[in-house]
């Protein structure tokens, strides 16, 4: 079962690759000081390279995904 709901997580998110998507971030990701994480407002994780402060709102392109997160640009 859990098997299928990330398949179709990922399936959901990849249909969002090559959109621009509004975010507010939430400071540098956990695992990687380089990338900042910022959600959607569906409330969707997006990484994306860069030091953004918490709270910050801007455009990303999305370019990647996987089952839990999103990739994205600054645009």
């Amino acid at each position: 079962l859990s098997r299928l709901q990330e398949r179709i997580s990922i399936e959901r998110n990849e249909e969002l690759v090559g959109r621009t998507l509004e975010v507010v971030s939430e400071g540098p990701s956990k695992k990687d000081a380089h990338m900042a994480s910022m959600r959607t407002r569906g409330g969707k994780l997006v990484h994306a390279p860069g030091k953004i402060p918490a709270g910050v709102f801007g455009e990303v392109e999305i370019r990647g995904a996987a089952p839990h997160h999103l990739v994205g640009v600054l645009v």
